[in-house]
C-alpha cells in the first residue's frame, strides 16, 4: 500500500513539472508571436505597432504621427464631431477651410482683405450692416425710398428721398408731406417753406428786405426797400366784379371776388356788397359801373356806414359808364357799400367792378 501511495505522489509531482514547462514554453511562444490565448484556448494575434496618425508609446496607442494614406472621417447629423478646449486664436491666425472634395486646408487670413466680398450676391432677406460703413460705392440704385434716421435715437422721425409718378420728393415724416418736390417734366422745384439766411454776397436780410436777382445768372441778394420818410404805400386789399348783369335793383352786388385776402367782402343780391374794414387807416375806393337802360338821369355813390362819401351824376344813355372814387380814414369795423339812384335800371357785367386800397405806413 505504501508503495502505491509513493508511486501516485511521484506521478503527481511529475505532472506539475510538466505543466510548468508547458506554461513557460507557451509564454515564450506568445512573446515571439504576439498572440494571446483566450480562456477557450483560442489564439488571437495582437499588433504592437501603430501608424496613420497613431503612435505606440509604452504599451499605449496614442493620437499623433504622420498619415500614411488618404483618410476620411465621416460624421452625420446624429453622430457629430466636436473638439473642446481649443485655445483662443488671434486676427493673425490662418483660417481652416475645405475644398470641393472636403479636404481640409488652411488659408492665410490676410487673403480675405479684412472685409466681406458679396460679389454677385442676391439677397433673399434684409441685410443688416450693424452700424458699419459701406465704402467705395460706384452707383446706388434705389427702387423705393432711402430713409435718413435721426442721430438722436430718441427722435423716431425721419426724412426720406423717393421718386413717384415723375416727382422726386424729400419726405418729412413728422409733417406728413414733402419738404421739396421736383417735377421731371417741368423741372419745377416746389418748397413747402423756405428760409434764405444770406444772399450770394454773404449779406443777411433785415426785416422788410426784398430778395432780388443780382445778375443774369440768378444769384440772389437781399435789398432793403427804398423808403421815403412820411410817405405811405397803397396796398390792394380787395377787388371784386360783377359776373351776372342785373335788370333792376339799386344796391350793387359784386358777385365775383377776385382778391379777398382778408375775407372782407360780404353781401347778397338783395342787400348789395359790403366791404368790412379789417385794419384802421386811410382807404381808397375805385368803382366803375355800366348802367342798364336808364329812363333818365341817374347817379352812382360810395357809402361809408350808409352815408355817401363820394357820388357822380351820369347821363341817360343806355350802357353808359360812370366812375367814382373816394379816399377816407376808416376805423376797423367800418363798412363800405355802393348804390345807384335816380332813374337807374340795373347794371351790366362788362365794366362793373370795385377796387379797394389801404395805405399802410412804412
Amino acid at each position: 500500500m505504501n508503495i502505491i501511495k509513493k508511486t501516485i505522489a511521484k506521478l503527481l509531482k511529475m505532472k506539475k513539472i510538466t505543466c510548468m514547462l508547458l506554461l513557460i514554453q507557451s509564454g515564450f511562444i506568445m512573446a515571439q508571436t504576439k498572440t494571446v490565448i483566450t480562456q477557450n484556448g483560442e489564439k488571437v494575434a495582437i499588433s504592437t505597432g501603430a501608424n496613420n496618425g497613431l503612435t505606440a508609446n509604452n504599451g499605449y496607442i496614442q493620437l499623433g504621427g504622420a498619415l500614411t494614406q488618404p483618410s476620411i472621417l465621416t460624421t452625420t447629423s446624429a453622430f457629430t464631431l466636436a473638439i473642446q478646449g481649443l485655445q483662443t486664436g488671434s486676427s493673425s491666425d490662418n483660417v481652416l477651410v475645405t475644398d470641393s472634395n472636403g479636404i481640409l486646408k488652411y488659408v492665410s487670413r490676410s487673403s480675405f482683405s479684412g472685409a466681406d466680398n458679396l460679389g454677385n450676391h442676391i439677397a433673399t432677406t434684409d441685410l443688416n450692416i450693424s452700424d458699419y460703413s459701406i465704402f467705395n460705392i460706384k452707383n446706388a440704385y434705389v427702387k423705393n425710398e432711402a430713409q435718413f434716421i435721426d442721430r438722436l435715437t430718441s427722435n423716431t422721425n425721419y426724412f426720406s428721398i423717393f421718386k413717384e409718378n415723375g416727382d422726386f420728393g424729400i419726405w418729412n415724416s413728422l409733417k406728413g408731406t414733402n419738404a421739396l418736390t421736383i417735377n421731371e417734366t417741368t423741372n419745377k422745384t416746389t418748397l413747402t417753406s423756405t428760409q434764405i439766411l444770406r444772399g450770394t454776397d454773404g449779406v443777411a436780410p433785415v426785416p422788410g428786405a426784398i430778395a432780388t436777382a443780382a445778375d443774369a445768372a440768378g444769384n440772389i441778394i437781399w435789398k432793403a426797400p427804398v423808403v421815403v420818410p412820411g410817405v405811405v404805400t397803397p396796398r390792394l386789399v380787395g377787388f371784386a366784379k360783377v359776373g351776372t348783369a342785373r335788370s333792376s335793383g339799386i344796391k350793387v352786388f359784386f358777385d365775383t371776388n377776385v382778391l379777398n385776402p382778408e375775407n372782407a367782402f360780404t353781401g347778397d343780391v338783395t342787400n348789395g356788397t359790403v366791404y368790412n374794414i379789417k385794419k384802421a387807416g386811410l382807404h381808397q375806393i375805385f368803382v366803375n359801373l355800366t348802367v342798364g337802360s336808364p329812363s333818365g338821369a341817374w347817379y352812382l355813390r360810395i357809402k361809408k356806414n350808409g352815408t355817401p362819401i363820394a357820388a357822380i351824376d351820369a347821363t341817360t344813355a343806355s350802357g353808359a359808364s360812370a366812375v367814382v372814387f373816394a379816399i377816407d380814414d376808416f376805423a376797423a369795423g367800418d363798412q363800405i357799400s355802393v348804390d345807384m339812384g335816380g332813374n337807374a335800371t340795373g347794371y351790366q357785367a362788362s365794366l362793373t367792378r370795385i377796387a379797394i386800397f389801404r395805405f399802410d405806413s412804412n
